[in-house]
């Protein structure tokens, strides 16, 4: 499913692009990579939308 966060360009790529990349590393490397500090927090939803990407779906709660 498309998100606005793919529409939205920020530096070049995607607001989703540069959140997704954000979870598949650390800040430090983040940085280090792309020269630059991201904080996917400070969009509405975007954290969580780009989490469910890159972790999958929504986590079920463990059985008893």
């Amino acid at each position: 499913m498309i998100s606005q966060y793919d529409l939205v360009p920020y530096r070049g790529k995607s607001l989703m692009f540069w959140a997704i990349e954000w979870f598949k590393m650390s800040n430090d490397c983040f940085f280090e990579l792309y020269g630059f500090n991201f904080n996917p927090h400070i969009y509405p939803d975007l954290y969580e939308q780009a989490r469910e990407r890159v972790y999958g779906g929504k986590r079920k709660e463990a059985q008893n």
